[in-house]
């Protein structure tokens, strides 16, 4: 009996810790499924992709060249900072003018040749929209296209980039600047007819380079150096009265499918309404002008106070003949600056313009590239004979 007595007080406490650990076996076992759904919930979207990742993915086309690089990147990190989750892609397009073998040409093609390959990937769902430099996207687009969101302008002017820091004023008589843009050609020999106008191509970095004792300047845009980081030594920016931009210079183009209704929504908040503006009127300009590749034209529209205010100019290929005319339309009345482009590209042909576009539907630019390098070859073997005459140096 003393044996089963001892027994019953242990039995009792048995009976009572399981049921004090019952309650406490429960909370842990329902805290670890706990954690396992949560952990599960997370980790499920990573390994089944659901439905909705089709719309958090975009593949973006555009030349593979190291500024349209930078150009690029800075869209992506601008939709990264709106869409943190959304997933960006840039697919590198070699185009015709990405080539060695192209050649200059007259008429739309010399543009064309930088776009053309992107516009069939985006036409046919390769990619889900492109981005320009806007100075290079062609008057005349796919109906298929659309122009997108316009981002902020960068610097729309260009700069003079010399070997020996020299200002344009200051570079010696029949000095050699490198450029085969015939916009910059016809105004560097109109404030300055002495100066030699030498071709000069590749991208910002290899006309830098090419910079020598032969070649004394270039001419690049200041919004590619700022976007490229690059700081030459001796850069001095050209001011507008001098050097009119290219129209649409130092801003950006994004182009994306017109039945896009989701990218339309979602690349919205990138529009900077200013910018656009202006790039709208510069293309307003060019359109109604009807000018080629072959025609050297500029416009910049810009704000100035309560208006906006626009310059332009056209010229005949060998810059013999230069017109430039301004006009200018109140902020306020934002739906007339397409308008206002328009009306100065016919206050330019009424000055005489009509007769510069019909110079220039004829004007042959490999004429003038051959014309060019023939100098360029004779100023070689000048320099070349005066420093074998000079003798060594004793």
């Amino acid at each position: 009996m003393r044996k089963m007595d001892e027994q019953l007080p242990l039995r009792s406490v048995d009976k009572l810790g399981r049921r004090l650990l019952q309650p406490v076996f429960f909370i842990v076992v329902m805290r670890i499924l706990r954690l396992i759904l949560v952990c599960g919930l997370r980790i499920i979207p990573l390994i089944v992709p659901s439905a909705a990742d089709s719309e958090n993915q975009l593949v973006i086309g555009a030349r593979g060249s190291p500024l349209s690089v930078v150009q690029v990147d800075s869209v992506i990190s601008a939709l990264k900072n709106l869409y943190p989750r959304l997933n960006v892609k840039f697919a590198a397009i070699k185009t015709s003018g990405d080539s060695p073998e192209a050649k200059p040409q007259s008429g739309p093609g010399i543009k064309g040749m930088f776009v053309k390959e992107i516009d069939e990937a985006l036409i046919s769902g390769r990619i889900d929209l492109s981005v320009h430099s806007a100075k290079d996207l062609p008057f005349e687009r796919p109906a298929q296209l659309t122009l997108g969101p316009i981002p902020k302008r960068a610097q729309a002017l260009d700069v003079l980039v010399s070997a020996q820091n020299h200002t344009l004023d200051t570079l010696p008589v029949g000095a050699a600047i490198g450029t085969s843009s015939l916009r910059r050609r016809v105004q560097l020999l109109a404030y300055r007819g002495d100066l030699r106008i030498l071709p000069i191509r590749g991208n910002i970095q290899t006309r830098l380079d090419k910079m020598s004792s032969s070649l004394q300047a270039t001419v690049i845009a200041q919004a590619a150096l700022d976007r490229l980081n690059i700081e030459p030594d001796y850069a001095t920016p050209l001011s507008p009265e001098i050097m009119l931009p290219a129209p649409g210079q130092g801003l950006l183009a994004i182009e994306y499918r017109r039945d896009d209704d989701r990218l339309n929504a979602l690349l919205a908040p990138l529009d900077h309404p200013p910018s656009r503006l202006a790039l709208l009127a510069e293309r307003a300009f060019m359109g109604r002008l009807q000018a080629g590749c072959a025609t050297p034209a500029a416009a910049w529209c810009r704000s100035e106070g309560d208006f906006f205010v626009m310059t332009a100019l056209v010229s005949d290929p060998m810059g013999q003949r230069v017109i430039k005319a301004q006009k200018s339309c109140p902020c306020a009345e934002p739906q007339k600056v397409e308008q206002m482009g328009m009306d100065l590209a016919l206050s330019l042909i009424d000055q005489g313009g009509e007769e510069i576009l019909a110079l220039c539907k004829n004007f042959d630019p490999q004429s003038l590239e051959q014309k060019n390098l023939e100098q360029q070859n004779l100023d070689k073997k000048n320099f070349d004979q005066k420093n074998f005459d000079r003798g060594p140096n004793l």
